[in-house]
């Protein structure tokens, strides 16, 4: 043979192995894949695409027209999912644009697959179809867990704050807001405490002073939690601007952000003022009665006696 039939010999033989390898992998990928040409024409296919789809023999073939694959899925669907595609020229029309369509089809034992199409060089495009069942799933799960929290934590006597590592509120229950006559939206997850603070303090929850100085002694305070006791937690008490006094009890989170629990103790410091006040006139009156008086209990302990 001469030189020239040997080199393309040579490369005959490297293109048919690349294309074996190819044909490997493409069968044998998670995805299913469907190439179409300009024409919207079936060009090539894996066997994961017809398994997905859940397509019968016949269905699914080189040559196949995407309009007929588009009307017998849709027959496929009930109503809903059949409104949402409204014909194959909006299909192509859509991605003519060059924009990924992404649409994701439940079946109904319960298989979800996700269908991304692109455009490709050269005209057509290529649908990939990846199950999602189980991503899907533990979505929904998450979703419910997270429902069935936000109704306990709305329904808790106290106010409750979850406040990652970088400051950013995690979750809230809307008590926390109430407790604290916040306006809607100044605490959302994702929103920075200092937010909060900063309102705080141009409120006077923290009394007199500068309000970048009371913010960063309140910044300050959080930041010492961890020495405050080897179990790492604080509690405090504070009035606010409108009256309403509350007892915070503070903790750090293993990731290094802190939860913080609001209670409204508003009528047991009245309570405990109107008490002190009672006391202190009973105390007056004892001590300007004319005689000496002494209240002791069974066992002869004092209770109570006046200066004479």
């Amino acid at each position: 043979l001469s030189r020239e039939v040997r080199q393309r010999k040579m490369a005959e033989e490297a293109l048919a192995e690349k294309n074996a390898l190819l044909d490997t992998v493409f069968e044998n990928m998670d995805q299913g894949v469907v190439m179409y040409n300009s024409d919207l024409v079936v060009t090539a296919f894996n066997e994961q695409a017809q398994r997905l789809f859940q397509y019968p023999d016949g269905v699914l073939f080189v040559g196949a027209m995407f309009k007929d694959l588009l009307e017998y899925s849709m027959a496929r669907y009930d109503p809903e999912p059949r409104q949402r595609y409204a014909g194959t020229e909006d299909h192509w029309e859509f991605l003519a644009d060059g924009a990924e369509r992404i649409s994701e089809h439940t079946y109904i034992n319960g298989t979800t697959i996700e269908i991304r199409r692109n455009l490709v060089s050269g005209g057509g495009f290529v649908a990939t179809q990846t199950d999602v069942t189980e991503r899907k799933r533990a979505e929904q799960e998450l979703a419910e867990k997270e429902a069935h929290l936000r109704v306990a934590l709305d329904n808790m006597p106290g106010g409750m704050a979850l406040i990652d590592q970088d400051g950013n509120f995690v979750i809230a229950n809307s008590m926390y807001s109430e407790l604290h006559d916040f306006p809607e939206g100044l605490v959302e997850a994702g929103e920075s405490i200092r937010n909060e603070v900063l309102y705080q303090a141009e409120r006077g929850d923290y009394g007199p002073g500068d309000t970048d100085e009371l913010v960063e002694k309140i910044f300050a305070e959080y930041s010492n939690i961890e020495q405050a006791t080897v179990e790492r937690t604080m509690a405090f008490e504070r009035t606010l601007a409108h009256g309403r006094t509350l007892n915070f009890n503070v903790a750090l989170t293993p990731d290094g952000g802190y939860v913080v629990i609001a209670t409204d103790i508003t009528e047991r410091k009245q309570a405990e003022q109107e008490l002190a006040e009672k006391e202190a006139h009973l105390r007056v009156a004892l001590d300007n009665m004319p005689g000496g008086m002494l209240l002791a209990d069974r066992e002869g302990k004092f209770i109570i006696f006046n200066a004479e």
